[in-house]
């Protein structure tokens, strides 16, 4: 499933520019809402988080029997990120090692069938949606500048990639 090889390589570029972009997020602005209704920095990464758990039991087979243990959510921004890059790692390693086992429909558990292989890129999804939140946070914060993460894209986008055969 080579679609999903690609995913994974787009998981790992975004969890490390999110994780970068979190740094710009001041330390006494990681609870900040930019409204009561919004959701703080540190709710969106722990969001992002909560997805890639969540999502990570379609692998395992269409039965969910038991939900798979659940850390509890981060309470800072350096939490967070650590978390981020841990389950980002586990959940594109996931995606790598996926083959025909997903060609299935999959319930969810919030109602419908999608089809497994599509199900798991969902968080991928989700995870670039919240990125640009956290952009638009540091920019309602009067942070003006793109934080670019020079070193996820020069491994993330090289040619020829270093692990090319």
């Amino acid at each position: 499933m080579e679609d999903l090889k690609t995913a994974a390589w787009m998981l790992r570029y975004g969890a490390r520019s999110l994780a970068h972009n979190l740094d710009f997020i001041p330390a006494d602005r990681e609870d900040w809402k930019p409204s009561e209704s919004a959701k703080s920095p540190l709710d969106v990464a722990a969001e992002v988080i909560r997805a890639l758990q969540m999502y990570r039991p379609i692998f395992d087979g269409p039965e969910i029997t038991a939900p798979r243990p659940v850390p509890p959510p981060p309470t800072t921004l350096a939490e967070a990120k650590t978390q981020l890059l841990a389950v980002a790692e586990e959940y594109a390693a996931a995606l790598e090692a996926a083959g025909p086992e997903l060609d299935r429909p999959q319930e969810m558990p919030f109602g419908g069938v999608f089809r497994a292989y599509r199900a798991v890129c969902y968080p991928v999804m989700d995870l670039f949606h919240h990125h640009g939140q956290i952009c638009y946070m540091q920019c309602l914060l009067g942070d003006l500048e793109a934080h670019w993460n020079e070193a996820a894209i020069a491994d993330q986008f090289a040619w020829p990639p270093d692990d090319a055969s």
